[in-house]
């Protein structure tokens, strides 16, 4: 008789992922938003009082990641699609096909909120996605909310 064993992830590996400088990170997230065909992209950086820095924000107007697409891809580990595809839908050759870049993030903050806003055949919507450095193998989503072009940044 065989077994069959399904392979976890343990917290050092995730840990792993999230070591990079901050560079690295950002450039990660840019690329992000590159391969989500973004033809603009803004960085603001917002101070704090002791002389560091309170968020970092980076802000595209790329097409988006669907609700229950995000699911799927913060809910494993590699196998990106991006692998298969090799390019957006808008024919741009894409960057990230590893499925874990999104981790490297963590290198610049240990709470990173991603804001999707994409459109389905009726409206746009937004959700967001908590990474926790403290809780690396769970991802929180926020329900998807109708949003309105009032509602939306200033659509970079």
């Amino acid at each position: 008789m065989s077994k069959i064993i399904d392979l976890e992830v343990e917290k050092d590996h995730i840990e792993s992922l999230t070591r990079a400088n901050g560079l690295t990170a950002i450039s990660e997230l840019i690329w992000n938003a590159l391969d989500a065909d973004a033809s603009k992209i803004n960085i603001e950086i917002k101070p704090n009082h002791l002389g560091g820095y309170e968020s970092l924000e980076i802000i595209d107007n790329g097409h988006g990641l669907e609700y229950s697409k995000g699911q799927e891809i913060f809910g494993k580990l590699g196998g990106s699609e991006k692998k298969a595809k090799n390019q957006s839908p808008k024919g741009r050759s894409y960057h990230g096909k590893e499925g874990k870049g999104r981790y490297k993030s963590l290198a610049i903050g240990d709470l990173v909120t991603y804001t999707s806003t994409y459109k389905n055949s009726n409206n746009s919507k937004e959700f967001t996605i908590v990474l926790d450095r403290n809780n690396l193998s769970h991802s929180k989503f926020s329900e998807p909310k109708i949003v309105t072009s009032n509602d939306k940044n200033s659509g970079v």
